[in-house]
């Protein structure tokens, strides 16, 4: 996937079927969108395309700054096994807010991206203050020769995908929910890092992760997780929070990784929420602490032993 900044010099050597969004997640609905897309294209010798935001439109239309289910970089790298050909990004700045929506359609998607289809979901808005939709797509296609086509919502459990309702669910620890619209489970990446050593002292040394601040996280808790660094993959244990038990301790996701050893600080990592163990507890001191660790260690062993297909589930559904 070949992946370029949206510039005034920015313009696509093929004429293209471009699928819009924001794409927060790359939910199952999205990937619908660039299952579309591609296959739009190839039946039309166009290039498939899709263009996105690196930062959320609310940061700047109304201040609201919305934690994401994807950091750009996760993004782009979801987007990739869907088989679109270019991903065209650009940050929304203030200035881009104040483009018409017909102004939009003009100058970029057909002056730039050379879109010859647009592929939109149900929802999609797009101008100065969300004045297009997807009909007002289709009318200006209508004017000037570019055809729409509007992505039918994709329901998980009776309930229509989007990425509000992914958010309230990580928000409030429904994983298993979450993770039934995104097709995959619901990770965080993060540099390993070196933290203060106590996992080390207590016999369970960690990884420490810090994430993204720009990445939504789940409640703070203990959770069985799947840790992914230099192309290999294991089972562990993570603790996300404060670790109360100890006087100011930073907060950080930390994961006990289940029959590995070595050294992999420095290295990016990502770390896939598979199941909520139990919250966070402050114990009376450290042997209390260790005794509540090695059962939890024991209960994710069992769990593995008994799910091994948690550790080779596929990004797309």
């Amino acid at each position: 996937m070949n992946i370029l900044p949206l510039t005034e010099g920015t313009k696509l050597e093929k004429d293209a079927a471009l699928a819009l969004g924001f794409f927060d997640g790359v939910h199952l609905g999205h990937q619908e969108i660039f299952r579309r897309t591609v296959e739009a294209a190839n039946q039309n010798n166009l290039t498939s395309a899709a263009f996105t935001f690196v930062n959320h439109p609310s940061e700047i239309v109304s201040g609201e700054i919305v934690p994401l289910l994807s950091t750009f970089l996760e993004k782009k790298d979801l987007i990739v096994p869907s088989g679109i050909q270019q991903l065209v990004y650009r940050r929304f700045m203030p200035e881009f807010s104040g483009i018409s929506a017909r102004d939009f359609v003009e100058k970029i998607l057909l002056g730039q991206l050379r879109a010859k289809i647009v592929v939109v979901g149900e929802n999609y808005t797009f101008g100065h203050r969300g004045q297009g939709d997807p009909e007002f797509l289709k009318e200006l296609g209508a004017q000037w020769g570019f055809k729409v086509l509007v992505g039918k919502t994709v329901k998980a459990q009776e309930q229509v995908i989007s990425s509000t309702l992914i958010r309230e669910l990580v928000k409030k620890g429904d994983l298993v929910q979450a993770a039934s619209m995104l097709g995959r489970d619901y990770s965080v990446r993060g540099v390993i890092n070196h933290g203060p050593g106590i996992g080390q002292t207590l016999g369970f040394p960690t990884a420490n992760l810090l994430p993204h601040l720009e990445k939504l996280l789940p409640p703070n808790g203990i959770y069985l997780v799947r840790f992914k660094v230099g192309g290999e993959i294991y089972p562990g244990v993570a603790n996300l929070g404060f670790a109360p038990t100890f006087i100011e301790k930073e907060f950080a996701l930390e994961v006990h990784l289940l029959n590995f050893s070595g050294s992999i600080y420095g290295e990016e990592a990502e770390v896939s929420f598979l199941g909520y163990m139990r919250e966070e507890i402050k114990f009376p001191d450290r042997s209390a602490l260790i005794e509540q660790i090695r059962r939890d260690v024991s209960q994710a062993v069992a769990f593995f032993h008994d799910n091994p297909q948690a550790l080779r589930r596929e990004v797309w559904a």
